[in-house]
């Protein structure tokens, strides 16, 4: 999984993402369902096929440089945690 974080960060970087690497994270996070912690305890998972997949897929529209809260589908605010469509203006 680290070395999965590190090519997403490269990448995003590559792109002008301004957090490529909290952006990594957390599409890592939406694809696995592993917070940050979890992602350092378990460094060396390897992902299923379907996390994969859904990282994949995550990626590529972040790399096409969506927003991420329309990628991933919410954003926080206070303590809400409003749902997000490509018909929000974030």
């Amino acid at each position: 999984m680290t070395a999965v974080l590190a090519r997403l960060t490269r990448a995003l970087e590559a792109v002008g993402i301004d957090s490529p690497r909290l952006d990594a994270r957390l599409l890592l996070e939406a694809a696995t369902g592993l917070d940050r912690s979890a992602q350092t305890a378990h460094g060396e998972r390897v992902l299923t096929g379907d996390e994969a997949d859904a990282l994949a897929a995550l990626a590529a529209r972040r790399l096409d440089r969506r927003p991420l809260a329309q990628v991933l589908g919410h954003r926080g605010f206070w303590s809400l945690d409003l749902a997000v469509t490509a018909d929000v203006l974030t």
